[in-house]
């Protein structure tokens, strides 16, 4: 099995738990978890032994979207470099929706940005009490991306989602 950096994977009884591994940062998305992500998504594609997927954080977060330490450097990046920077998140957030196993998300802690879009393409998102949400980019002076502006308003509606994103409220579990 491939060992990664960013996240822990363990599979057992037909169930693969992918587990975001910087807990420190609240398990941040970024380039390094993306490449992670394709790699063990190819190979649950094929693993007739894997039936569900669990995608859950270590610590306090499940995922606290864009790494926007990393994000300096993406300031000098020309028109065909932000184009496929995005089509590759747009090909990710398609994979997972679509994914042909069940995947539920577990947001043990805060599930923000793209960890809030994550957790919208899965099947099925199951929150303990610490969890708290946000389509947080508005505070960031970013729009929503991931899947952002489509999975949101499928799963609250459209007048909800739009007080979401413009407003950035983060919403506990409760």
């Amino acid at each position: 099995m491939t060992t990664f950096e960013r996240i822990i994977v363990e599979k057992a009884d037909g169930i693969c738990t992918i587990t975001f591994n910087t807990p420190e940062r609240l398990n941040p998305w970024g380039a390094r978890p993306m490449e992670e992500f394709e790699v063990l998504f190819d190979d649950l594609a094929q693993d007739d032994a894997i039936r569900a997927v669990i995608i859950t954080g270590k610590g306090r977060g499940f995922c606290s979207g864009a790494d926007v330490n990393n994000m300096a450097g993406q300031v000098d990046w020309g028109p065909a470099t932000s184009k496929e920077h995005i089509r590759r998140h747009g090909r990710m957030v398609k994979r997972l929706f679509g994914f042909e196993k069940p995947l539920i998300a577990a947001l043990n802690g805060v599930a923000v940005g793209a960890g809030l879009n994550m957790a919208l393409a899965c099947d099925f998102i199951i929150a303990s009490e610490q969890a708290r949400v946000s389509s947080i980019f508005v505070r960031r002076g970013l729009l929503p991306d991931f899947g952002g502006m489509w999975l949101l308003q499928r799963a609250v509606g459209l007048a909800r989602a739009k007080e979401l994103v413009y407003t950035g409220d983060i919403i506990d579990a409760r």
